[in-house]
């Protein structure tokens, strides 16, 4: 129950069932999937949804969506050094 807490998407206590954990990954890789078709659709590559009001707006969006980009993978990005 305490890697649950901590964050984890699932335990397994052994002996495992390999259908289940089978049905437990595919599970995964396709939340995993939909997650990401969910993000993309909306932010693809320097696009922004939605209509900017103007272009100080959609130049502060793009600078925010590089920064994130460029920090993705950085645990210790954090939301001062975004602002």
């Amino acid at each position: 129950m305490t890697s649950l807490n901590a964050g984890a998407d699932v335990f397994l206590s052994k002996p495992f069932n390999l259908k289940e954990l089978d049905i437990i990954v595919r599970n995964l890789l396709n939340s995993t999937k939909n997650f990401e078709a969910r993000f993309s659709s909306l932010v693809t590559e320097k696009t922004i949804s939605g209509v900017p009001v103007n272009n100080k707006e959609r130049e502060f969006k793009l600078r925010v969506v590089d920064l994130v980009e460029q920090n993705i993978d950085n645990p210790n990005f954090t939301i001062e050094e975004l602002a």
